[in-house]
């Protein structure tokens, strides 16, 4: 069981926490148990439930065991495309950064979860972060989250494209370990940063199981925040050389159950990679702001059967103007409908052929008729 801290690492500028929880070792403990309704488009994590806490965090991963050696295995890449505006690397989403306000944010980058960005801006299809306002807490940087990056023989590369304002020179890459307070340095280095796009590749070694990769801007302005150090990226990509038998667990997202007495959760995926991945997940209490250590992980069946969105026997489901309507195969047929966040929006339970629902927003919804699975995007 894994045992991170999530604590702050004092340097040029402390470093956010490389999660988003505070775990207090008090907390209970969830016993995970196998999932159920298992499809291309998610599944139904459970567990036994505890007393006295708040709710439950589901913590989901993609998992990649290597069945030869020398598997190239790339745990993180983003060309950033989720970001889309109408902004561009010259005038940027700057959000405060300049005023002085500390702005953190989490990648938003579906698939992915447990990153972090101190001091972002945006630009459409370009992420960035503002070096401008020297905080003693927090300045810009990129937090990957903590992978075990003992396989491969401890070997992570780092590659990206950057670029920068004029008065930036210089971007910090570096390996951190976070199951020790202060977060300590494993390794990291300095790579050079111009005004136009250069492709970088950077080697670390000495990785260990709960490390994270940081990406730092080295130059920063003054406390009057008034001119941007911009840092910009592109094609950003973590990978590591697997050996034969080596596993990987990618955190795919973090979904949480609001009360004490829930046992189950519906997580929606998107279809695996063909590369023989399988999801898995582990389930942490929480209470007061805190979460309990997570549990063993519990492996999600592969399932490579096509489900159509269209229509599935002979049950119809279709979105429009945010209304949801249904007209089910077997009126016994209970439907339900979820977010992509694994929130459940609507529960029906009557013999009724034949039902309207009100969606809350647009948006892609997942909606189950019986035993079949539908997914629908409201316009």
């Amino acid at each position: 069981m894994r045992k991170i801290l999530l604590l702050l690492l004092a340097g040029v500028s402390m470093n956010m926490a490389a999660q988003n929880y505070e775990y207090n070792p008090d907390l209970p403990i969830p016993t995970p148990l196998p999932a159920t309704d298992v499809d291309t488009y998610g599944f139904t994590a459970n567990w036994e439930p505890v007393e006295g806490v708040d709710g439950y965090l589901v913590k989901t991963y993609i998992t990649y065991k290597a069945t030869e050696s020398n598997v190239v295995d790339s745990l993180f890449y983003s060309d950033f495309s989720y970001i889309e505006n109408s902004a561009t690397t010259d005038d940027p989403i700057d959000n405060g950064t300049t005023a002085g306000n500390m702005v953190s944010d989490n990648l938003n980058d579906s698939g992915y979860s447990g990153w972090l960005i101190g001091m972002p801006v945006y630009a459409n299809g370009v992420l960035g972060f503002n070096n401008a306002w020297y905080h003693v807490l927090i300045n810009g940087q990129i937090l990957s989250a903590p992978y075990d990056l003992s396989l491969g023989n401890g070997e992570v590369t780092v590659s990206f494209t950057v670029k920068g304002t004029e008065n930036v020179h210089n971007l910090y890459v570096g390996l951190y370990n976070a199951n020790v307070s202060p977060n300590k340095e494993i390794m990291g280095t300095t790579v050079p940063v111009t005004t136009e796009w250069t492709k970088q590749t950077v080697t670390l070694t000495g990785g260990i199981d709960g490390s994270y990769v940081k990406l730092e801007g080295v130059e920063t302005g003054t406390q009057d925040g008034v001119t941007p150090f911009y840092y910009f990226f592109d094609d950003l990509c973590i990978s590591q050389v697997l050996n034969a038998e080596e596993e990987t667990s990618k955190p795919y997202s973090d979904t949480f159950a609001t009360n004490g007495e829930d046992a189950t959760l519906y997580i929606s995926t998107d279809e695996l990679p063909s590369d023989g991945s399988v999801y898995a997940y582990s389930v942490s209490s929480y209470s007061n702001g805190y979460v309990s250590y997570a549990s063993d992980l519990i492996y999600v069946p592969r399932v490579t059967a096509d489900i159509t969105t269209e229509k599935v026997a002979e049950s119809k489901v279709f979105a429009s103007n945010d209304m949801l309507q249904v007209s089910k195969a077997q009126a016994q047929d209970n439907v339900r409908v979820y977010t992509t966040a694994g929130v459940e929006v609507y529960a029906n339970h009557s013999d009724a052929a034949s039902l309207s629902v009100k969606l809350p927003g647009t948006g892609i919804y997942i909606v189950k008729v019986g035993d079949k699975v539908f997914k629908v995007f409201n316009r």
